[in-house]
């Protein structure tokens, strides 16, 4: 008991850090899930991979090969290149979709996304937040904006 008090402390100290740390938190248990890191072109949030690693989340990025090593580094299991590979393509794959810039958008995350999926971005054009609000409505998947 005692250690789940202390990793929540821990948990709400770093989410403090980060706005992706904080809607990573927002999301719940990542125990067992899967989360896509989208490169936002410095590389992924490095404690934001440590916290859903940390949390039991099997961790893909995605991001340029020459950026692999970091995001291995950081704790990414798995690192797709976007040049060869299409992450919506997977339906169903991704519990979490990290994507800070909104480089894959809304409605084609949206499509592998399992149910219950989470989208998590700070650029959400009126199409998308009037497609996430339908998605949330058919308990589907959802959109969390990031620093909202």
């Amino acid at each position: 008991m005692r250690t789940l008090i202390r990793r929540a402390a821990d948990r709400s100290t770093v989410a403090g850090q980060s706005p992706v740390v904080a809607a990573l938190v927002r999301c719940g248990p990542l125990f067992r899930r899967s989360v896509l890191f989208v490169d936002a072109g410095e590389g992924p949030s490095v404690e934001a991979v440590r916290l859903a690693r940390g949390e039991g989340a099997r961790v893909t990025a995605l991001c340029p090969l020459e950026r692999a090593a970091e995001a291995r580094a950081a704790g990414a299991e798995f690192v797709l290149d976007p040049r060869r590979t299409d992450p919506t393509w997977y339906r169903g794959a991704w519990s979490v979709i990290v994507d800070p810039e909104g480089t894959i958008g809304f409605r084609r995350a949206s499509r592998s996304l399992g149910p219950g999926g989470v989208y998590i971005t700070s650029q959400a054009p009126a199409g998308d937040r009037l497609r996430a609000a339908l998605a949330r409505l058919r308990r589907r998947s959802r959109l969390l904006r990031l620093g909202r």
